[in-house]
């Protein structure tokens, strides 16, 4: 698994977020899903992002979110 900084995960996350509303921008629910290739474009970025960021190692986050996910651990 790569050491790549946590936060560029997240900046990718939010650049896919910007690509795909940018391609649905000004689409009804039927036109997207009547047009593949943007369903195809929203899919890849959804699929693409998170799995780096949920694979990456624990220490490396700020100590407030792992304070944030250690007690969110512990309320399930």
């Amino acid at each position: 698994m790569s050491r790549r900084d946590w936060r560029l995960f997240v900046a990718d996350m939010q650049e896919a977020c910007i690509k795909i509303s940018g391609y649905v921008s000004g689409m009804g629910l039927e036109d997207f899903r009547a047009d593949p290739r943007t369903v195809d474009a929203v899919v890849r970025n959804l699929e693409i992002n998170p799995r780096p960021l949920s694979a990456h190692r624990f220490q490396t986050l700020p100590p407030q979110a792992r304070r944030a996910r250690a007690a969110s651990r512990s309320a399930a």
